[in-house]
C-alpha cells in the first residue's frame, strides 16, 4: 500500500506512560501527559517542529473532540486511526 506523500496532514504523538484512571464512573481513560502534533507531508515524527499547546490545538482544526472537563483532568476524542478517547493532566 503506498501512503500519499503530497497532501499535508497532523501527526500526533502522544507523551506520557498510560496509566488508567477511573473517576466516579465505570469508563476507564487512559491518562497522558501532553501530545506533541506537526503537520507535515510524511508520517514521520519530527518533535519539536510546528509543536502546539492543547489549548491551540483544540482552537485549530484538527480533529479533537473535547469529551469531558475537571480541575484536574480533560478528556479528548480523536477521529484519527479509527478514533481514540484519552485523558490529559491538566497543567
Amino acid at each position: 500500500m503506498e501512503y500519499p506523500t503530497e497532501k499535508e496532514t497532523n501527526y500526533y504523538k502522544v507523551v506520557g506512560d498510560g496509566s488508567t484512571i477511573t473517576k466516579k464512573t465505570h469508563q476507564h481513560y487512559l491518562l497522558f501527559d501532553n501530545f506533541d502534533v506537526f503537520k507535515g507531508k510524511r508520517p514521520v515524527f519530527r518533535l519539536g517542529e510546528y509543536r502546539n499547546e492543547i489549548k491551540n490545538i483544540l482552537n485549530s482544526a484538527n480533529p479533537v473532540q473535547v469529551v469531558s472537563e475537571t480541575n484536574e483532568y480533560i478528556v479528548m476524542k480523536f477521529f484519527f486511526h479509527g478514533g481514540q478517547v484519552l485523558a490529559f493532566k491538566k497543567g
